[in-house]
C-alpha cells in the first residue's frame, strides 16, 4: 500500500499540471485576442495616414537613365564599352583620363543594348533625349 505521502506527491503533481495547462491554454486565447486587435489598430492607423511612399511623377521610365548615372558607372568602372551619343567609351577607359565634361548630368538618355550571338551584352549606346 502506498503511504500518504506518495499520494500526496502524486495528486499535487497531477494538479499542478491540470492549473498549469489551463493557464497555458487560457493566456493563448486572450493574448490571441489581444494580438489580433492590434494588428488591426494598426492597420486602420496605416490606411488613415494614407501612402507610406509616394512616386516622382517625373520618375525615369525604364531603358532611360539620367546623365548622372552614365557619370557613376564609369567612375565606378565600367562591365562593358559604351557609346555615348557617338562617343565610344570602353570598358579599360580609366575615371582619371575620362572627360567627364561629355556627359550632361541633368540631362536623361535612352539606353540601346547591343548584344552578340548568345545574347551577352557587347555595348549598351546611350542617346540624350
Amino acid at each position: 500500500m502506498k503511504s500518504l505521502e506518495e499520494n500526496l506527491t502524486k495528486a499535487l503533481s497531477i494538479v499542478s499540471v491540470v492549473f498549469s495547462s489551463i493557464l497555458a491554454i487560457s493566456l493563448f486565447f486572450i493574448l490571441y485576442d489581444k494580438n489580433i486587435e492590434t494588428v488591426n489598430i494598426v492597420n486602420s492607423n496605416v490606411a488613415d495616414r494614407g501612402a507610406v511612399y509616394q512616386s516622382n511623377s517625373n520618375a525615369i521610365i525604364p531603358n532611360q537613365v539620367s546623365g548622372a548615372a552614365i557619370t557613376g558607372s564609369i567612375t565606378n568602372g565600367l562591365e562593358t564599352d559604351i557609346l555615348i551619343g557617338t562617343i565610344t567609351v570602353t570598358k579599360s577607359t580609366s575615371p582619371d583620363t575620362f572627360d567627364f565634361s561629355l556627359i550632361d548630368n541633368n540631362a536623361i538618355y535612352s539606353t540601346e543594348y547591343i548584344l552578340n550571338e548568345f545574347g551577352e551584352i557587347t555595348m549598351i549606346k546611350y542617346i540624350k533625349r
